[in-house]
């Protein structure tokens, strides 16, 4: 009665298990030493169309096809003994988007020999998935980065050079090589420094600034910028950096000296342009006229100090004529 009852609860054990591994979202199989299936649950009919009952005693190779090569190496090295985790793409046997999968091989002993391997197989198409978005934005935020009508760039808590975009670096006529791991200083114009460090000191106290900075290029000549400046801290929160994002302002810049010349110009020629407006009282005898002060003084002599004007004297036909008779 005892062993009935045993017998009945192995029954019931055995049967569980079967039940817990049939209803499995990965496959699990053991394949002998031949490579001939002895067991696979459910999850199999459900990736390669196959009932698992109709593999057992069929081969790996038989069961994989095309893609039996690709595993063959992995195979031939569990049956030495040696553990195997790879990933693998597997066609949908009804014509679907293949599936990405993880694929473990488990060596079997027996008395220190290799009687055959556990395949166990892990459905990772949703993480594949999100890692190739995840390639995708990650080309984008970096061709974004790098083309973007903007320079950037990065300086460690030393103010060296750690990263910067190809915008910045074709404004400054450098490689990328040729700046990172140099003070930033280095590419700033002598009369922009006092600022430029200013700033970035600011930045580093937790103050974030913009500042128009001289850069000077490979070649000598200058760049206006205006650079807008921010501290931001690394992963392990250990260290700080700063970024800095520049915009190319040399044409305003330009436009502004320009605008400042015109303006000091038609300022200089109002100080010397003089006017004469209102009332001149002139004597209607002799024309000469009555100064402010009070007193007559010839008409020539008057305007020449209220104008910019200058007389030249002559003699006109007509008066001429009078002195002639």
């Amino acid at each position: 009665m005892v062993v009935a009852q045993d017998s009945e609860a192995v029954v019931a054990e055995l049967d569980l298990l079967r039940q817990v591994v049939h209803i499995a979202p990965g496959m699990l199989a053991y394949w002998d030493r031949e490579q001939r299936c002895r067991f696979a649950n459910h999850a199999y009919e459900r990736w390669f169309g196959v009932d698992p009952e109709a593999m057992i005693g069929t081969t790996l190779e038989q069961l994989l096809g095309p893609i039996y090569p690709l595993n063959r190496p992995h195979v031939e090295a569990a049956l030495r003994g040696e553990p195997q985790t790879f990933d693998r793409e597997i066609p949908d046997p009804f014509g679907g988007p293949a599936r990405f999968s993880k694929v473990e091989y488990r060596p079997h002993f027996v008395d220190g020999e290799v009687q055959g391997f556990v395949v166990m197989v892990t459905d990772i198409t949703d993480r594949r998935l999100l890692e190739a978005e995840l390639v995708d934005r990650t080309v984008e935020i970096e061709d974004l980065y790098d083309h973007a009508p903007c320079g950037y760039h990065s300086l460690d808590a030393d103010f060296v050079l750690r990263r910067i975009n190809t915008t910045e670096l074709r404004w400054l006529g450098y490689e990328a090589r040729d700046v990172l791991g140099r003070p930033y200083a280095d590419f700033v114009d002598e009369p922009s420094l006092a600022h430029y460090r200013e700033a970035v000191h600011a930045v580093r106290g937790g103050v974030g600034c913009d500042v128009e900075l001289d850069l000077r290029r490979k070649d000598g000549t200058i760049v206006r910028v205006l650079a807008s400046c921010t501290a931001y801290r690394t992963k392990d929160a250990a260290t700080s950096r700063i970024r800095m994002a520049l915009v190319d302002i040399s044409e305003i810049a330009s436009a502004r000296a320009e605008r400042e010349r015109v303006i000091d110009e038609l300022q200089d020629a109002l100080r010397r342009v003089k006017t004469l407006s209102g009332l001149v009282p002139i004597c209607a005898w002799c024309r000469k006229v009555r100064a402010d002060e009070g007193f007559y003084q010839q008409l020539e002599h008057y305007i020449s100090e209220h104008t910019d004007a200058k007389f030249t004297h002559g003699i006109c036909p007509e008066c001429a004529k009078r002195i002639s008779t």
